[in-house]
């Protein structure tokens, strides 16, 4: 099961990080088409202004990890610049994912620690489809199996184990997912 016409948007260096390229990546999904320079610049922008961290502040839900912060911007940069889409930041199991999203064609973000040639790398991906203990994903930074050195990531398939591994503190992890405002 895989979720079609999702366009993939690779990691450049210096235009954009993995979570401005999976936003853009899921915004062009949801027919909105800034392009990913723009998503890039205004996630920056984001991240450091002052109104994002007084709202992270009065948030419930957001802990201080590395991670969460960069969800949470995600969340906010949307809300605060799309009328039409709003994101929810949801806690759940990775092996949900397929059942409660991906069937029923909601594309969803998860960020964590990726492995990179024997060491840790910050990274977003967008997961699109499921097949057997794989999920199908967008890495805009490439493909972690080789460390990275496969910078072309469209479709790769990551055991759910390992995509455990990479992105939850526990058993759960957090996941950004989108809805288009009726």
């Amino acid at each position: 099961m895989i979720i079609p016409n999702i366009k993939y948007i690779g990691y450049k260096d210096t235009i954009q990080c993995s979570m401005s390229a999976c936003l853009s990546m899921m915004l062009t999904y949801y027919n909105f088409n800034p392009s990913p320079t723009e998503i890039a610049d205004l996630f920056g922008t984001t991240f450091m202004s002052k109104e994002f961290r007084n709202w992270q502040i009065q948030s419930i839900n957001t802990d201080k990890s590395d991670n969460s912060i960069m969800v949470s911007c995600a969340c906010y940069t949307i809300e605060s610049n799309f009328d039409n889409i709003e994101m929810d930041v949801i806690d759940t199991k990775v092996k949900k994912i397929p059942l409660s999203y991906l069937k029923r064609k909601i594309p969803v973000i998860l960020t964590g620690q990726f492995p990179m040639l024997g060491s840790k790398i910050a990274n977003s991906i967008l997961v699109k489809g499921y097949v057997d203990n794989y999920l199908i994903v967008n890495d805009p930074k490439g493909n972690t199996y080789t460390g990275y050195k496969d910078r072309f990531g469209e479709n790769m398939l990551y055991h759910i184990d390992d995509i455990e591994k990479w992105i939850s503190k526990s058993n759960e992890t957090q996941l950004l997912r989108a809805n288009i405002k009726k």
